[in-house]
This record gives structure tokens, C-alpha cells and sequence, in this order.
């Protein structure tokens, strides 16, 4: 059956086609409804949002804005609604960033977030502001709408940049490098300790690097287990311990104690510089085994290599023992810093006489050691007769090295070292007894030149005044032991001035308090260096008390009349007498008949007065 036809306005439409149209628009209505309802509640909850909001159309004029937006940024609604957002808030949001990356999105269909923005509103001051923007939907009048939100972020980045702060204090404050990468293994950040150190290894500033991969940075990275290690951390994300070496810019050596862990977006290093501590084990470990002052083995290096050495392979085996002559004379005259410099260049001589698989150690003191193997007896004298021939050769010091040296070989392995030890010290002790004389007269030789050299009145000093202990001496009818004592004592009663400064022995004015005392310490270790030698102890007393006063107002122990030996009472009058005829760099030369009459106006008080009188008879009969 058909469905008849209806007429309107010429055009005819069938019956079903109107029953369809009105049971659409029934539905329209009805959804229409449900999305008004659902909108307005959307709209009540968005109006509860605390973060301000705004929504903007495609011109980027404001729609509307809750109730968050109005009270943040203190404006009305009437100057907001309708305004482009860019007029609002001081005009803060005026940004060409900004209002490209909101133009874009209802053509594009994009969105943005994070987009940060610092400023300063008259009526809440400076702050920090996020924004986030989306599209949106407005399904009743079919528009296309921006949401933007804007997130107040002031005290979070207040609180970002004290955590900052303090972190980076804390960093700063430790002895070790804090270094943050990336997964790339780029330097994100570092604390001032690591920039301070790569400037230090490879001349590089802390600009330069930010950004850069750490292999450019360090560039033998890629060589060390480091680079690997932290391919591990980023790949299995656990922590790990090592210690690795680098060369750095001037091919030093570099030691690192470090630990990677893993960051949300990289890894971090914590590292220490532990070359100082390496270097303090390495040096600890060779003065274990060496003799810090000369650079040979030391006595526990020996012990072991005597162990080592006790084999069929090593025989036979020779030692060969050496005592330096006269070191302690050495350091009582010269000063221990003269006798260093004497130890280092004996160890130098005998390092340069002995093969490469010798074993040369200085046992303590002056006492040199050398373990020969495969060496026969024969060895072991050649060598020790070539080392006597380097020494009076020898030309480092202002004195020859002198060493005695004693010998011993075994051939098989039931001679004990014990036995080589005592055999090789008693030939060495014969030795220093029978070049001791040897010794004490190079030594007397070198003393006499140092006293000339340093002494202000030298040039003959020393031959006046031995003839004039010779005359003096004798008209005091002194026995032949006590005379040749006088001698030797004229000879050497300043010996001690050789360790005081030129500066101080020649100065033209008057010594100062301090160089005075320098001075009047002379005698002291005059008798020092006297005593050190069997030669010269017998004077040693007289040089002592040289200086000292007939009414004890003189030096050093301020002894006086018949307490004082009569030698050094002899030897002050004769010295006195010589300065003043010829003159101190203080004082010019007096002539003969002066220098008698201060001796006479002295004499009770500095000089014993029947030795002025007798040597007064003396100068008036000589040439002196």
C-alpha cells in the first residue's frame, strides 16, 4: 500500500521522511539537554579549580576565566572577558613565543606545556608562572576554544633554587668531584672541585665542557675501564666502585677512586683524586727497600737479598764492607748537610764501579755494603782497589772521600753470612787503622785551608803565631810535649770559625747582638772537632777556653786566673798581640809599641799579667 503525499510550498514530501526528521530532532533535543547539563557541570568544576585558568577563542580573546585566575591576578571580569590575553596582567603574557605556540593550536591541533615565564605584577610582586595549553571542544555553539592554564610555581622554584644552593654548597664543601651526565655521557653539571681539576689536568674551563660528551673532555676516556663501567650503570641501572689512572695534558700520571649510580635521565660519578695518596704509597714502599739520603737499598732490602742470594747459582759470592773515614769529624766541622752531601757521593761512586746485578746498600751511619755474585775473591779485591782509586780521584766535595773497605767470598753454601760479615768487618777495621793516620792528615790539610779561608786576619796568621809559641813557649821552658801542644794549638785554636759566615768574620762595623753570639760559639765547637779526632783531642780543652778572661768576663764558661789552662792563657796573649799589629776589618793595624801598652793596660783583666810581662821582654828582643 502506498504512504500518500502531502503537499508544501510545491515541494511534496513523503509521510516517512517528516516522521523521520521529527523522531532526529526529539533525539537532538534530548542530547542537547544532557550536554547543556554536562558542560554546566564541567563549567562548576573548572570554576573550583585553584589554578588559574583561561579560556581562549581561535583571536586568542578571552572567553572566560575562573575564579582562580581573578583572585591571583587581582582583575575584574569586565576587563578580562573579551580582551585578547596578551592586554592582561601588566601585559606579562605579551610574549611572541607564547602567543605563536596558542595561534598553532586550534588549525594544528597541537598543545604545549612547561612553558615557563618569570615577572613582576605591581600587585603581587615577582613570580614564576607555568603554562600548559590545549584544545577545546565547545559542543553547543560548535567552537573551538583554548584552555590555558597557568600554574603558579614561585615557592616550588624558590625552594628549586635553595635545594640548588645547599646541595651545591654541600658539593663544594667535600674533598671529591661530583660529576652529573646524561645517557649520551654529556656533562650536565659538575661541582667546582671537578672544574677546578680538569683545568688543572687539561688547561680546559668549565664553559668549554658543559655539553660535551665525556670522551672529548678526557680524551683517553674510551682506553680506561671507566667508559665501560659507565656503559654498565646507564645499561643495568646499579651502582658500582672502581679505581682507574688517566695521563693527563702533560702525560701524568692521574690516580681516581670513584662510584657511578644511576639518575632518573643519566648517571652521576663521585670521584677522588687519590694520586697524592698513590704517590705516598709508592714513595713509602721504596724507602721500605732504600736508603731515603743516598737512593741505595737499606739494611731490610739486604736481609732479604741475603735470603735470595744463599743459592748453588749465585757462588761463589762475594761482599765487599766500607766505612766512610772520619765522618763524624766530618759532621762536627763542615756540618751534617757537608756530610749528607759526602754519603751521596760515595753511593754515587760505588754505583758507578759495580755491574747492574750488584747489590750495594748503605747499612746506617757511614757504612756501605756490596753483595757481588758470581764473584770470586779476586773480584772482590780488583773492585775494592778500583773504588780506592775513584776516591783519591774524586773531586764532588772539598774532601776526598776517604772509605776503608774489607772483603769476603764463599764458594760453597756451609760458610754462613754471619761468618762473611765478621770476616769482611774485621779486614775492613784493619784497614781504618792502618789509613787513619792517612785520614787524620788529609783532614788536618783541609782544616788548615778552611781556617785560612774563613779566618779575617788569615794571610800568615796561622805561621806568626806558631813562631811565636815556638819563642814564647820556650822562655817559658814548656816541656817538649806541652810545646808541640802550644804549636798545634796556634795552628788550630779557631778551627770553630769555619762555620761561621765570611759576612760575619769581615764585617768593617759593629756585630750585632746576634751575630756576636754566632761568634762566641767558635771555641765551643772548636773543641767539638778537636775531640772527634785522637790527633787533635789533646788540645781540645785549650781551644775551648781561648777566649776566656784572667778576671772571668770572658767566654764560654767564664773561668778565671789559674782555672784557665795555661796554654790557652799563653795563646790568647800572642793572638791578641797579632790582630792588633795587623789589623781587623773592624780596626786598623796599631804599630808594635801600642799594641804592647793595650796589652799592658789589659793585663789583670783580659790577660794573666806575668805572661804580658815575659812576652812583653819577648817582642822587645824579636822582630815581632
Amino acid at each position: 500500500m502506498e504512504i500518500p503525499y502531502y503537499k508544501k510550498d510545491v515541494q511534496i514530501v513523503p509521510i516517512q521522511d517528516i516522521f523521520e526528521q521529527i523522531t532526529k530532532n526529539l533525539k537532538e533535543e534530548t542530547l542537547n539537554k544532557s550536554l547543556r547539563d554536562a558542560l554546566i557541570f564541567a563549567r562548576s568544576i573548572i570554576g573550583t579549580i585553584r589554578e588559574p585558568l583561561l579560556v581562549l577563542d581561535s583571536n586568542l580573546k578571552v572567553v572566560s576565566a575562573n575564579k582562580s585566575y581573578y583572585k591571583k591576578f587581582k582583575e575584574k571580569k569586565e576587563n578580562v572577558e573579551g580582551s585578547y590575553f596578551y592586554q592582561l596582567a601588566e601585559g606579562i603574557w605579551n610574549i611572541s613565543k607564547l602567543k605563536d605556540l596558542l595561534e598553532k593550536i586550534v588549525p594544528q591541533k597541537t598543545f604545549f606545556e612547561g612553558f615557563e615565564i618569570e615577572a613582576e605584577l605591581k600587585d603581587i610582586g615577582k613570580g614564576t608562572f607555568l603554562l600548559n595549553a590545549r584544545q577545546l571542544d565547545d559542543l553547543l555553539e560548535y567552537k573551538k576554544l583554548i584552555l590555558l592554564a597557568i600554574e603558579d610555581i614561585t615557592e616550588s622554584r624558590k625552594l628549586e633554587i635553595l635545594t640548588k644552593k645547599k646541595l651545591g654548597f654541600l658539593l663544594d664543601s667535600t674533598n671529591d668531584s661530583f660529576v652529573f651526565l646524561n645517557n649520551k655521557l654529556e656533562l650536565i653539571e659538575a661541582n667546582n672541585l671537578f672544574f677546578k681539576k680538569i683545568k688543572i689536568w687539561y688547561g680546559l674551563q668549565k664553559k668549554s665542557i658543559i655539553g660535551k660528551n665525556i670522551t672529548e673532555i678526557i680524551t683517553d676516556y674510551k682506553k680506561l675501564k671507566t667508559y665501560k663501567i659507565l656503559s654498565q650503570v646507564i645499561k643495568e641501572g646499579k651502582s658500582i666502585n672502581w679505581e682507574d689512572v688517566l695521563n693527563d695534558a702533560r702525560e701524568r700520571k692521574v690516580y681516581l677512586d670513584a662510584r657511578a649510580f644511576i639518575l632518573d635521565d643519566g648517571v652521576g660519578i663521585i670521584f677522588s683524586d687519590i694520586t697524592a695518596k698513590k704517590e705516598e704509597e709508592k714513595w713509602l714502599k721504596y724507602l721500605s727497600f732504600h736508603d731515603k739520603l743516598t737512593g741505595l737499598y737499606n739494611r731490610a732490602f739486604f736481609e732479604e737479598e741475603i735470603n735470595r742470594l744463599s743459592s748453588n747459582r749465585q757462588l761463589p759470592l762475594s761482599i765487599i764492607m766500607g766505612d766512610i773515614n772520619g765522618l763524624k769529624l766530618i759532621n762536627d766541622t763542615f756540618g751534617h748537610s757537608f756530610g749528607d752531601k759526602l754519603l751521596i757521593n760515595t753511593a754515587k761512586l760505588l754505583k758507578s764501579v759495580c755491574r747492574n746485578e750488584d747489590i750495594i746498600a748503605r747499612l746506617g751511619g757511614d757504612e756501605f755494603i756490596i753483595l757481588l755474585p758470581n764473584s770470586t775473591e779476586k773480584d772482590a779485591i780488583h773492585l775494592t782497589n778500583r773504588i780506592r782509586k775513584e776516591c783519591k780521584e774524586s773531586t764532588g766535595t772539598r774532601l776526598q772521600i776517604n772509605i776503608a773497605l774489607g772483603t769476603s767470598t764463599k764458594n760453597n753454601l756451609r760458610k754462613s753470612f754471619k761468618t762473611m760479615l765478621n770476616e769482611a768487618d774485621n779486614k775492613m777495621i784493619h784497614r781504618k787503622l792502618l789509613e787513619s793516620e792517612d785520614t787524620i792528615n788529609s783532614m788536618i790539610a783541609l782544616l788548615q785551608k778552611s781556617s785560612k779561608e774563613t779566618s779575617y786576619n788569615s794571610k800568615g796568621h796561622s805561621t806568626r803565631l806558631k813562631k811565636m809559641a815556638v819563642l814564647l813557649g820556650t822562655i817559658s821552658k814548656l816541656p817538649k810535649v806541652e810545646l808541640d801542644k802550644f804549636i798545634l794549638l796556634a795552628t788550630l785554636h779557631d778551627i770553630g770559625k769555619i762555620t761561621i759566615a765570611k759576612k760575619i768574620l769581615n764585617k768593617k762595623g759593629k756585630l750585632t747582638e746576634k751575630e756576636w753570639a754566632i761568634v762566641k760559639k767558635h771555641s765551643e765547637i772548636g773543641k767539638r772537632i778537636a775531640s772527634a779526632s785522637p790527633h787533635f783531642i789533646k788540645i781540645a780543652s785549650e781551644i775551648l777556653f781561648t777566649h776566656e778572661w784572667w778576671d772571668g768576663e770572658g767566654y764560654p764558661k767564664g773561668i778565671k786566673e789559674e782555672n784557665i789552662p795555661l796554654l790557652s792563657r799563653m795563646l790568647s796573649v800572642i793572638d791578641a798581640y797579632d790582630a792588633m799589629v795587623r789589623g781587623r776589618p773592624y780596626k786598623k793595624a796599631i804599630s808594635k809599641k801600642e799594641a804592647l801598652k793595650e796589652l799592658k793596660k789589659c793585663s789583670g783583666s783580659q790577660f794573666d799579667p806575668s805572661l804580658v810581662t815575659l812576652f812583653t821582654k819577648l817582642i822587645n828582643k824579636s822582630v815581632y
